[in-house]
């Protein structure tokens, strides 16, 4: 996309999350059809029993927020672009451009579903979406990526209030379509809400401000992927019967954490015409965290995710248990293990799913470590129901 990477200044990261994010709370689209009020439950974490055998090595420098070694050229001076997806039910699946994404966060939203936060770097397809509007959780997560493109279907007039806020303070770059709409276009295939899509090359200037991101995490480039962990996977599930369920399961032909969604094999359009691809992240973080009402909205949550808490981090056929962090003053995340000692990330994509803890308002999520042949089998069955669909 090279429109973004035109007319881009060089920035350092300014982290705003700490001056802008204390002044605001979550909230969403009062309109939006998926809201719901929630309840209060109590806590838990419990335990149930196309190759890529190794990284190349390029000449380039590696990309901020994959590690993957790069070719010269102008890769480390683009913008990422950071689209708010749905992800609320089939309606919204198969998302486009999803599977390209070096960085996802996975957000808890009303109605004990979740949303998506899909931050492009090294790649960024034709068309993204189904879009959505954002939330003020956003700003935090936004914080740290160097004045990124920022871009989703609008929002409630007070959670629009705080992005504008956001935006002069430097937070990151506002193409939303209410804005930018020639950037955007409905899919009348698909029902709406569920049916905006992004085409980034049409952002134009629109984007000419953004700055370039700086590595979120540690990864361990020196180490080739030649010799992974036994596998299994992460499991985080809300309780209720409409509530989201999120998986993520060793693949180690694919060297990746395949992710079934609500029972279903998750998958991507990426591109015109291609045959749809499994979302399947080097790496995946469970971070447990606090979520907030929103000021904009009662019943929407608002994520917290500057302070530390536990994790589950599994990447390389393993999973590490733990702990994260994350400061307004130094980008990016920390992870240990219960040691304390750093736990690195393979090189390549990474989907963080921010669970909510037992501390706040919301309905606790449950985190659940699935063992290795269980794994095997659920992830078999995924693929034999998606056969036959």
């Amino acid at each position: 996309m090279q429109s973004l990477r035109r007319g881009l200044r060089a920035a350092s990261v300014v982290f705003v999350a700490a001056v802008v994010a204390s002044a605001c709370g979550g909230g969403g689209d009062p309109a939006d059809p998926d809201a719901a009020p929630t309840s209060t439950t109590t806590a838990t974490a419990t335990s149930t029993s196309t190759v890529s055998p190794t990284t190349s090595v390029a000449a380039g420098p590696p990309a901020p927020l994959t590690g993957v070694p790069t070719e010269p050229g102008d890769l480390l001076d683009a913008p990422a672009l950071v689209v708010k997806i749905d992800d609320n039910d089939d309606r919204a699946r198969p998302q486009a451009g999803l599977a390209s994404a070096d960085l996802v966060y996975e957000e808890l939203i009303e109605g004990q579903k979740t949303r998506l936060a899909a931050v492009f770097h090294t790649t960024v397809p034709d068309r993204i979406g189904p879009v959505r509007s954002g939330r003020t959780s956003d700003i935090e997560l936004l914080g740290d990526l160097g004045t990124p493109v920022f871009a989703y279907s609008g929002a409630n007039p007070v959670v629009m209030g705080q992005f504008a806020r956001a935006e002069r303070a430097g937070a990151f770059v506002d193409v939303n379509a209410l804005d930018v709409p020639g950037a955007y276009t409905r899919d009348e295939r698909r029902r709406a809400p569920d049916n905006l899509y992004l085409y980034p090359d049409r952002l134009g200037d629109a984007a000419a401000d953004a700055g370039r991101p700086v590595p979120l995490f540690v990864h361990d480039t020196g180490r080739a992927d030649t010799d992974p962990g036994p596998g299994g996977g992460l499991e985080v599930a809300y309780p209720a019967s409409f509530g989201r369920v999120s998986t993520h399961l060793w693949d180690p032909e694919l060297g990746g954490w395949v992710r079934v969604q609500d029972g279903t094999l998750h998958l991507s359009e990426e591109g015109p015409g291609a045959d749809l691809t499994e979302i399947a992240p080097a790496n995946v973080v469970v971070a447990v965290i606090a979520y907030g009402r929103s000021d904009a909205d009662p019943a929407s949550p608002q994520a917290e995710t500057l302070g530390e808490g536990p994790a589950w981090i599994a990447t390389r056929g393993r999973i590490v248990e733990g702990r994260w962090q994350r400061r307004a003053d130094v980008p990016g995340w920390q992870f240990t293990d219960t040691a304390g000692d750093e736990v690195a990330l393979a090189p390549g994509p990474t989907w963080v799913l921010l669970a909510n803890g037992d501390t706040g308002p919301f309905p606790a999520a449950t985190v659940t470590r699935i063992d290795p042949d269980a794994a095997a089998e659920r992830l078999a069955a995924a693929r034999t129901a998606e056969a036959e669909r």
